[in-house]
């Protein structure tokens, strides 16, 4: 089980990685419209003040999810890796 839960991580941990870094390494030139000039073209810049209040609230409930399912684990571990009882000795 745990061998599992690591590999999951490991997926997990790669997949968003690839995810974090994919739109700079997908970024393209853009030529002007037709009939302009490539000289003309401005850069629009956007600017931003930090996140927005869902994306805030999508990593607080991923966070409590993903910690919900750690006390879960730990919880399960602890159930069933119980020490056998003991018989009376007489």
């Amino acid at each position: 089980m745990r061998r599992i839960v690591v590999l999951m991580s490991s997926l997990l941990a790669a997949t968003a990685a690839l995810v974090g870094t994919g739109s700079a390494a997908f970024a393209v030139s853009v030529a002007p419209a037709s009939g302009g000039s490539p000289v003309l073209v401005a850069p629009t810049v956007h600017h931003s003040g930090g996140l927005e209040p869902w994306q805030v609230a999508l990593i607080a409930f991923a966070a409590v999810v993903v910690l919900a399912s750690a006390a879960i684990a730990g919880r399960a571990t602890r159930v069933f890796h119980r020490p056998a009882a003991t018989p009376a000795t007489s």
